[in-house]
C-alpha cells in the first residue's frame, strides 16, 4: 500500500502535467520502478497464488540456502575477525 502510495505522490502531478501537454520533470526517476513492481504485484499476485502450493517446496528449499549461506559468512567472518587459522574459519563457515 505505501508503494502505491509514493506512486499517487510522486507521479499524481506528472500525470496531469502530461494530461495538460506540459513539460514533464521527476525529481526522483527510481520511483518510477517502485511503481512498476506495486502495479505489477497487485495485477499478477492473484494469478501467482493458484502456482503457489507448486513452487511453496521450491521456496522454503532455496530459503534454507540463502539462511546457511548468511550463517556461514558471518561464522567465517567473525573467525577472521578474532585472527584464527584457516582450520577453525573452515569450521566456522559450516
Amino acid at each position: 500500500m505505501i508503494k502505491l502510495l509514493l506512486c499517487d505522490g510522486d507521479w499524481g502531478s506528472s500525470v496531469r502535467c502530461i494530461s495538460w501537454t506540459l513539460p514533464v520533470t521527476v525529481k526522483h526517476p527510481e520511483y518510477f520502478t517502485r511503481c512498476v513492481g506495486a502495479v505489477l504485484t497487485v495485477f499478477i499476485g492473484p494469478f501467482i497464488k493458484h502456482f503457489m502450493r507448486y513452487f511453496r517446496v521450491i521456496f522454503l528449499v532455496l530459503d534454507a540456502f540463502r539462511i546457511n549461506s548468511a550463517y556461514s559468512i558471518i561464522g567465517a567472518q567473525v573467525a577472521i575477525d578474532m585472527r584464527y587459522g584457516f582450520t577453525v574459519t573452515s569450521i566456522a563457515a559450516t
